[in-house]
């Protein structure tokens, strides 16, 4: 790209960014101020609400922070899962299969859960997460060019991630670009770009209790989708396979004319490509070019969103709870004040009287003096007075009004977050169907955010699957997959397959069309106790013997703890002879081997043979019968013959005789 390009595409992307930065940063700097409430020690009288009471008590009484955890732990207590659906007859179910197992073992890697646990919690808390997906080389061998898709995470989205202000859609699947800032030091800076730092202004920010650091800078992340006008090329060779390629992959195109495929039609097509940069406040710092996929990777989570007046609004589950969270804590600490006042009467006197004496009276409360001494006071004629203090104090009293405020605020933040109070119900002595509709009504509080990260995970997978299209092309690389179950596989992608009818097709190809479909459910160990719960009570009023030993079976395949596994892998195996699972490759081999190698049954072995000795013999019946049929066609064929010889007279004669022993016969 030449330099007055480069000034081109930075101008405008420092100017939407202003922009977008400016339009949303009050809604993102709540969403900031939301998470730091419930997280930051002190974070709870930030702002104007704690200006004018220093030197004064600041308790927290931390209401929320229980709250947002246990919508957390629900979220981790479910299983949101991918599943894909060829769109059309022209891929297998084995290869939508095969796809979804390649899928959930990049969903279940760490990196992959740490960035949706991260993205999940920004949400909730303050109601916008992000996380990104990456295409990175496997290793640093210049003779390995094989890339993996990984997913990681994007911490302080609401203030670091920002799509274009036209884009509507909560997945962002309709915005045309995207920044992503990241914090640097001057140090390594200078280290990688080599000149000057120049940091974005990064506006959406709090610091009233953090140690800053002024070493770090801001740099971007700009993804800009661009339109490319193409032609589609379909080649077609002498079996009748056809492969279709852009015309702008001229390499590919060559290879497939070489292995004799020819030019059948072509088409007018305008793709999208996402181009990356890397961008500080003065210029382009890197040209990244184009990244694989044709949507922007980078996926958005939300707590609740809202358009209203046409701007993007979310929040999570702190916002509505801070004003009675402050109500307390203002309360809670003006009751401390209070309790920190002596509660006993304090005896008033003249200097006069304990001039001498301060010492013993400043210690009387702790060091518990016999008696204490004071001076007797004279009056301007010598004389002497009243000995004793002039006065008492009284000890504080609490306004009634602190009380009824304190329960107040209670009443409000358990009616906004709501789940504590239901979760208080729970106890030992509750039956299991009353835990499990308390559960049930738990679980409504959270279900909005877990359908919400469902979502994000759906759209995760469409941009992971256009990016898989152009990473795992190579014919033949066996994948890492992950079966329902939890055990590990390898799947061949872009591998060729002869179906029955004599057409090749390529299994296990990203470039079939797939809807996408999430499953939002319990965690497998989970759903394995919900079964085996389930079957426990449906055994007992089974009578049909088969269907028991297939129930007895489902249920010690699913059952959990240590040293079980194998227990497992023998009633899976069982299962799988019977014909109520569906083997994988791997267990139809073994099938397979068990087959070829198993020794013939004696009395099957007799049945079989006397079977086949009763089937040779029926067939030799058969055979007698039709020789017999035969020669007699052939002695009517031969009679026919004689007589057609004879002359009319000779033939009457012999039918006239033939006729009169039929008579006599009868």
């Amino acid at each position: 790209m030449r330099i007055e390009q480069k000034k081109t595409v930075h101008a405008k992307a420092i100017a939407d960014f202003k922009k977008i930065q400016s339009a949303m940063y009050f809604e993102r700097k709540q969403c900031l101020e939301d998470r730091r409430f419930y997280t930051i020690a002190g974070a709870q009288w930030e702002g104007p609400f704690g200006q004018g009471t220093d030197g004064r008590v600041h308790y927290e009484i931390n209401m929320i922070q229980n709250s947002v955890t246990r919508i957390i732990n629900e979220y981790k207590n479910n299983s949101i899962g991918v599943r894909f659906d060829s769109k059309d007859d022209q891929s297998d179910s084995t290869s939508s299969d095969n796809l979804t197992s390649i899928f959930r073992a990049m969903r279940n890697s760490t990196k992959t859960i740490e960035a949706l646990d991260n993205a999940f919690e920004e949400a909730v808390g303050g109601g916008f997460g992000a996380f990104r997906l990456k295409a990175e080389y496997r290793n640093d061998s210049i003779d390995d060019e094989r890339q993996d898709i990984i997913i990681e995470p994007i911490t302080d989205a609401d203030s670091c991630v920002y799509f274009d202000l036209d884009s509507k859609f909560m997945s962002k699947e309709d915005a045309t670009y995207c920044f992503v800032l990241y914090s640097i030091t001057h140090d390594k800076f200078e280290e990688m770009f080599d000149k000057r730092p120049a940091s974005i202004q990064k506006h959406v920010q709090e610091s009233y209790f953090d140690w800053v650091s002024s070493d770090s800078i801001y740099i971007a992340e700009y993804y800009l989708v661009e339109e490319i006008k193409d032609n589609v090329l379909y080649y077609a060779n002498a079996f009748g396979t056809e492969k279709r390629e852009l015309e702008s992959n001229k390499d590919e195109c060559e290879e497939l004319e070489a292995l004799g495929f020819h030019l059948n039609r072509k088409r007018s097509i305008k793709s999208r490509k996402i181009h990356k940069y890397i961008i500080d406040g003065n210029e382009i710092l890197e040209d990244c070019g184009y990244i694989a996929g044709t949507n922007i990777p980078i996926i958005p989570v939300y707590g609740k969103r809202w358009f209203i007046d046409n701007v993007e609004r979310c929040s999570g589950q702190v916002r509505l709870a801070k004003d009675p969270q402050r109500l307390l804590n203002t309360q809670v600490s003006k009751l401390g004040e209070i309790a920190d006042l002596s509660q006993q009467e304090k005896p008033i006197f003249c200097p006069e009287q304990i001039n001498g004496h301060q010492e013993w009276w400043a210690t009387a409360n702790y060091s518990n003096y016999p008696y204490l001494t004071i001076n007797q006071l004279k009056d301007q004629n010598g004389n002497l007075q009243g000995v004793g203090p002039v006065a008492y104090t009284r000890p504080p009293s609490i306004p009634p009004a602190l009380a009824t405020l304190i329960d107040i605020s209670n009443t409000f933040i358990k009616d906004v977050l709501g789940t504590q109070q239901i979760a208080e119900q729970i106890s030992q002595n509750l039956s299991g169907n009353a835990i499990e509709l308390l559960q049930n009504k738990i679980d409504i509080q959270s279900a909005g955010y877990i359908n919400n990260l469902g979502n994000s995970i759906k759209r995760a997978a469409e941009v992971w699957l256009g990016m898989a299209r152009e990473v795992y092309d190579e014919d033949d690389r066996k994948l890492k997959g992950e079966t329902s179950s939890g055990g590990s596989t390898m799947i061949s992608i872009n591998e060729p397959k002869i179906k029955p009818d004599g057409a090749t097709i390529i299994q296990n190809s990203f470039s079939d069309p797939m809807d996408v479909v999430v499953e939002i459910g319990p965690p497998t160990n989970s759903k394995r106790t919900s079964i085996v719960n389930n079957l426990m009570k449906f055994l007992p009023v089974v009578t049909d013997p088969e269907t028991q030993q297939v129930l007895t079976s489902v249920i010690f395949n699913n059952i959990e703890g240590d040293g079980l596994q194998e227990v497992r892998d023998f009633f899976r195996y069982k299962l799988i002879k019977m014909g109520v699972l569906t083997p994988t490759k791997e267990e139809n081999k073994k099938l397979a081997t068990e087959l070829a190698n198993k020794q013939p049954d004696p009395n099957a072995a007799f049945l079989i043979s006397s079977a086949k000795q009763a089937e040779a013999l029926a067939q030799k019946a058969q055979a007698d019968s039709i020789l017999s049929v035969s020669k007699a066609k052939e002695s009517e064929a031969k009679t026919t013959e004689i007589l057609a010889g004879l002359d009319a007279n000779k033939r009457q004669e012999i039918l006239d005789l033939v006729e009169h022993i039929r008579k006599n016969q009868v």
